[in-house]
Protein backbone atom coordinates (compact mmCIF):
# COMPACT_ATOMS: atom_id res chain seq x y z
CA UNK A 1 0.00 0.00 0.00
CA UNK A 2 1.10 2.82 -0.90
CA UNK A 3 1.80 5.87 1.98
CA UNK A 4 2.13 9.40 0.77
CA UNK A 5 3.70 11.79 3.07
CA UNK A 6 1.78 14.65 4.95
CA UNK A 7 3.46 18.03 4.96
CA UNK A 8 2.58 22.05 5.80
CA UNK A 9 1.63 23.32 1.90
CA UNK A 10 1.75 27.41 1.36
CA UNK A 11 -2.03 28.17 -0.68
CA UNK A 12 0.38 30.10 -3.15
CA UNK A 13 1.38 27.00 -3.93
CA UNK A 14 -1.93 25.69 -4.94
CA UNK A 15 -3.63 25.90 -8.05
CA UNK A 16 -6.98 24.80 -8.09
CA UNK A 17 -7.79 22.35 -10.59
CA UNK A 18 -10.61 23.24 -13.29
CA UNK A 19 -11.67 19.34 -13.55
CA UNK A 20 -12.74 19.50 -9.96
CA UNK A 21 -16.62 17.95 -10.35
CA UNK A 22 -18.01 19.10 -7.65
CA UNK A 23 -20.12 21.52 -5.98
CA UNK A 24 -21.63 23.01 -2.66
CA UNK A 25 -24.19 24.63 -1.64
CA UNK A 26 -24.05 28.26 0.47
CA UNK A 27 -26.11 26.39 3.48
CA UNK A 28 -23.48 23.33 3.23
CA UNK A 29 -20.96 25.33 2.79
CA UNK A 30 -22.00 26.96 6.74
CA UNK A 31 -21.83 23.83 7.87
CA UNK A 32 -18.96 22.64 6.76
CA UNK A 33 -17.20 25.89 7.71
CA UNK A 34 -19.06 25.72 11.48
CA UNK A 35 -17.65 22.42 11.49
CA UNK A 36 -14.08 23.44 10.94
CA UNK A 37 -14.77 26.05 13.68
CA UNK A 38 -15.54 23.50 15.95
CA UNK A 39 -13.15 20.51 15.12
CA UNK A 40 -10.46 22.07 13.04
CA UNK A 41 -9.47 19.90 9.89
CA UNK A 42 -9.16 16.55 10.94
CA UNK A 43 -9.39 15.32 7.17
CA UNK A 44 -6.19 16.69 5.42
CA UNK A 45 -6.25 18.53 1.61
CA UNK A 46 -4.83 16.76 -1.03
CA UNK A 47 -2.19 18.10 -2.94
CA UNK A 48 -0.41 16.91 -6.35
CA UNK A 49 3.23 18.11 -6.56
CA UNK A 50 3.78 17.65 -10.12
CA UNK A 51 0.58 19.44 -11.63
CA UNK A 52 0.31 21.76 -8.29
CA UNK A 53 -3.46 20.85 -8.21
CA UNK A 54 -5.41 20.48 -5.13
CA UNK A 55 -7.16 17.18 -5.38
CA UNK A 56 -9.18 16.38 -2.39
CA UNK A 57 -10.79 18.98 -0.19
CA UNK A 58 -11.62 21.97 -2.32
CA UNK A 59 -14.37 23.38 -0.31
CA UNK A 60 -12.17 22.84 3.31
CA UNK A 61 -9.91 24.96 1.21
CA UNK A 62 -12.08 27.73 0.35
CA UNK A 63 -12.95 28.06 3.76
CA UNK A 64 -9.22 28.17 5.26
CA UNK A 65 -8.68 31.02 3.13
CA UNK A 66 -11.99 32.33 3.83
CA UNK A 67 -10.53 32.30 7.58
CA UNK A 68 -7.39 33.82 6.11
CA UNK A 69 -4.99 31.11 6.60
CA UNK A 70 -2.21 30.95 4.13
CA UNK A 71 -1.02 27.11 4.32
CA UNK A 72 -2.35 24.05 5.69
CA UNK A 73 -1.05 20.40 6.16
CA UNK A 74 -2.03 18.31 3.13
CA UNK A 75 -1.46 14.73 2.43
CA UNK A 76 1.10 15.11 -0.50
CA UNK A 77 0.41 12.96 -3.72
CA UNK A 78 2.95 12.84 -7.17
CA UNK A 79 0.70 11.84 -9.50
CA UNK A 80 0.22 12.11 -13.89
CA UNK A 81 -3.04 14.00 -14.17
CA UNK A 82 -4.99 11.07 -15.38
CA UNK A 83 -4.55 9.62 -12.07
CA UNK A 84 -5.11 12.68 -9.89
CA UNK A 85 -8.46 12.91 -11.95
CA UNK A 86 -8.98 9.18 -10.24
CA UNK A 87 -8.02 10.62 -7.27
CA UNK A 88 -10.30 13.22 -7.15
CA UNK A 89 -13.43 11.12 -7.92
CA UNK A 90 -12.70 8.33 -6.13
CA UNK A 91 -12.51 10.44 -3.01
CA UNK A 92 -15.57 12.02 -3.44
CA UNK A 93 -17.55 8.38 -4.15
CA UNK A 94 -19.86 8.34 -1.84
CA UNK A 95 -20.90 4.47 -3.34
CA UNK A 96 -17.62 3.65 -1.28
CA UNK A 97 -17.78 5.89 2.37
CA UNK A 98 -20.84 3.96 3.90
CA UNK A 99 -23.66 4.95 5.21
CA UNK A 100 -25.18 5.43 8.87
CA UNK A 101 -27.12 2.48 10.10
CA UNK A 102 -30.37 2.98 12.53
CA UNK A 103 -27.74 3.40 15.53
CA UNK A 104 -27.36 6.95 14.27
CA UNK A 105 -30.75 7.63 15.30
CA UNK A 106 -30.29 7.05 18.79
CA UNK A 107 -26.95 9.20 18.85
CA UNK A 108 -28.03 12.25 17.46
CA UNK A 109 -30.69 12.38 20.08
CA UNK A 110 -28.01 12.20 22.71
CA UNK A 111 -25.63 14.52 21.20
CA UNK A 112 -28.72 17.14 20.47
CA UNK A 113 -29.38 17.60 23.77
CA UNK A 114 -26.12 19.14 24.92
CA UNK A 115 -25.47 20.99 21.64
CA UNK A 116 -27.69 23.53 20.88
CA UNK A 117 -28.00 26.01 17.91
CA UNK A 118 -24.55 23.70 16.69
CA UNK A 119 -26.35 20.89 16.20
CA UNK A 120 -28.54 22.66 13.14
CA UNK A 121 -25.73 24.36 12.08
CA UNK A 122 -23.65 21.28 11.73
CA UNK A 123 -26.59 20.04 9.50
CA UNK A 124 -26.85 16.99 11.67
CA UNK A 125 -30.50 17.30 11.65
CA UNK A 126 -30.47 16.70 8.10
CA UNK A 127 -28.87 13.78 8.45
CA UNK A 128 -32.22 11.37 8.58
CA UNK A 129 -35.46 11.78 7.26
CA UNK A 130 -38.03 13.46 9.68
CA UNK A 131 -40.50 11.42 11.59
CA UNK A 132 -43.08 13.74 9.10
CA UNK A 133 -40.85 12.40 5.78
CA UNK A 134 -40.46 8.78 7.51
CA UNK A 135 -44.78 8.95 8.09
CA UNK A 136 -44.89 9.95 4.42
CA UNK A 137 -42.57 6.82 2.92
CA UNK A 138 -44.45 4.58 4.98
CA UNK A 139 -47.85 5.43 3.79
CA UNK A 140 -46.70 5.32 0.34
CA UNK A 141 -45.59 2.23 0.32
CA UNK A 142 -48.84 1.00 2.53
CA UNK A 143 -50.72 2.51 -0.10
CA UNK A 144 -48.12 0.20 -2.87
CA UNK A 145 -48.84 -2.85 -0.66
CA UNK A 146 -52.98 -2.45 -0.67
CA UNK A 147 -53.31 -1.72 -4.42
CA UNK A 148 -55.40 -4.46 -6.29
CA UNK A 149 -53.55 -7.38 -7.46
CA UNK A 150 -53.60 -5.95 -11.16
CA UNK A 151 -52.37 -2.35 -10.37
CA UNK A 152 -49.56 -3.93 -8.09
CA UNK A 153 -46.35 -2.70 -8.90
CA UNK A 154 -43.87 -5.05 -10.53
CA UNK A 155 -41.38 -6.73 -8.29
CA UNK A 156 -38.80 -6.14 -11.01
CA UNK A 157 -39.83 -2.19 -10.99
CA UNK A 158 -38.63 0.41 -8.56
CA UNK A 159 -41.03 2.40 -6.87
CA UNK A 160 -39.23 5.87 -6.28
CA UNK A 161 -40.80 8.35 -3.51
CA UNK A 162 -39.29 11.82 -3.31
CA UNK A 163 -39.44 14.06 -0.58
CA UNK A 164 -40.55 17.01 -1.45
CA UNK A 165 -38.92 19.02 1.05
CA UNK A 166 -35.17 17.34 1.45
CA UNK A 167 -35.40 15.58 -1.71
CA UNK A 168 -34.53 12.53 -0.57
CA UNK A 169 -35.27 9.50 -2.45
CA UNK A 170 -36.60 6.38 -0.95
CA UNK A 171 -37.12 3.24 -3.50
CA UNK A 172 -38.88 0.37 -2.83
CA UNK A 173 -38.12 -3.08 -4.39
CA UNK A 174 -38.93 -6.66 -3.59
CA UNK A 175 -39.48 -5.85 0.42
CA UNK A 176 -36.00 -3.58 0.51
CA UNK A 177 -36.13 -0.14 0.72
CA UNK A 178 -33.43 2.16 -0.62
CA UNK A 179 -32.80 5.95 0.98
CA UNK A 180 -30.84 8.02 -1.18
CA UNK A 181 -29.80 11.67 0.09
CA UNK A 182 -27.46 13.96 -0.42
CA UNK A 183 -26.02 15.80 3.06
CA UNK A 184 -23.56 18.52 3.19
CA UNK A 185 -22.86 17.80 -0.37
CA UNK A 186 -22.13 14.13 -0.67
CA UNK A 187 -24.62 11.17 -1.68
CA UNK A 188 -25.40 9.07 0.90
CA UNK A 189 -27.57 5.08 0.51
CA UNK A 190 -28.64 3.05 2.40
CA UNK A 191 -30.93 0.19 1.89
CA UNK A 192 -32.98 -1.96 4.59
CA UNK A 193 -35.43 -5.21 4.34
CA UNK A 194 -38.89 -4.45 5.67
Amino acid sequence: MKKWPIETVKFSSVVVSDKNPRVISDENMSSLSTSIDEFGVVDLLVWNKRTKHLVGGHQRYWILISKGEVESKMVVVDLPEDQEIKLNITLNNPLIQGFFTEDVNNLLSEIEKGYGSKFNELALDKIIPTEDIQKEIKQSMDDSDNEDEESKYNPNELMVVTCRRCKSQWRKSDKKIIWKAEINGDSNTEEKTV
